[in-house]
């Protein structure tokens, strides 16, 4: 077995673009660099190259794969399973097999963008469209990645934050990306019994600041399908046409799922049984919702309780995001041909 200095020198090694452009605007850093340089290479410093500059900075601007924040997903995309692609953000450290890709853009704001881009109904669509059975790194760079500057960009960074940040290993990740605009930024829709706060977070990373229960988690999710289908372009009418048409399993799941007053999922398919939940469980819950007034709600659980409805719930989050961007629109911040924020 290999040592960790080996196993760490053999992994690959990905340009850190923030660190190179750092080290490119330090005039300190250009000079200290070409006087080494020429005494390597035993030359004047007027002989070094820009270029030879430039490339000695990206040399020292490469590291580790495993040091970077990375969004990383399944290479095997499934036709049969409730989703397709299981897109996430993994921590420095974490490395993997041929099984999982991961990759960087070119900074931490844009990768995690990208998660939540990847986590929609509209993405998984496209690649359920098209057949295709593995997502390597070819194919991953056809698909699109988000304008940073989009009106939308920090509904969608806080929602894929909170999804992903679950523990003090993303505390770096999240203060750097924090924004004091969080703070008014609501639930897209209104979200029966729910108690959680989209909202409730601070610049320092805690327990609280990852979405936790079944409920928050399913809710933040299906904003995303809805945000990112109204940044790509696409109608309510057309996202529910998606859902129709290439999640079987979720429209099942969606028919046997529902949440109680502290946010726990109960659920009919044991394939999506909610956390410490048993078949039991289940046939208590259906017993309770024929006679509410006779039998209990199955031990643990709260009423009242809320039935998950997907398409309901799509069009309005749809709705609410389609309005933020018009606005946005409206007072010249985005431009919708272009894809772009508009020159000043």
């Amino acid at each position: 077995m290999a040592d960790d200095d080996t196993y760490r020198l053999a992994q690959d090694r990905w340009l850190d673009h923030g660190h190179l452009a750092e080290l490119r605007k330090s005039e300190v850093e250009r000079a200290e660099t070409r006087s080494r340089l020429a005494q390597d290479l035993r030359c004047t410093e007027t002989d070094i190259s820009d270029e030879a500059v430039d490339t000695d900075f990206q040399v020292r601007a490469t590291r580790q794969y495993s040091q970077f924040y990375r969004l990383a997903w399944r290479e095997m995309i499934a036709p049969d399973t409730e989703r397709s692609l299981y897109p996430a953000l993994i921590p420095p450290g974490a490395t993997h097999v041929h099984a999982v890709r991961s990759a960087i853009l070119r900074d931490n704001h844009s990768t995690a963008l990208l998660a939540g881009l990847w986590s929609s109904i509209p993405m998984d669509y496209t690649l359920r469209t098209t057949g295709l059975g593995h997502l390597d790194i070819a194919q991953a760079r056809r698909l699109p990645a988000p304008h940073p500057d989009h009106p939308l960009a920090s509904a969608l960074l806080l929602r894929t934050l909170r999804l992903n940040c679950l523990t003090s290993a993303y505390a770096a990740l999240w203060e750097e990306l924090y924004s004091p605009g969080w703070a008014s930024e609501p639930w897209a829709r209104v979200w029966s019994t729910m108690r959680t706060d989209i909202s409730a977070v601070t610049r320092r990373w805690q327990r609280e600041t990852p979405l936790r229960s079944e409920y928050a988690r399913r809710a933040a999710l299906v904003e995303i399908d809805a945000l990112v289908a109204v940044w790509l372009g696409i109608n309510a009418d057309t996202l529910v046409t998606m859902y129709r048409a290439r999640f079987p399993i979720m429209q099942d799941f969606d028919l046997v799922t529902w949440f109680d007053a502290n946010e726990r999922k109960i659920a009919g398919d044991r394939y999506t049984y909610g956390h410490g939940q048993d078949k039991d469980h289940w046939q208590q819950f259906t017993t309770h919702l024929g006679a509410p007034e006779s039998a209990n709600v199955p031990e643990g659980y709260s009423a009242p309780f809320y039935k998950a409805d997907r398409e309901k719930e799509m069009r309005e989050a749809h709705a609410y995001f389609q309005k933020r961007l018009d606005e946005a629109v409206a007072r010249g911040e985005w431009d919708p041909v272009k894809q772009e924020v508009p020159n000043s």
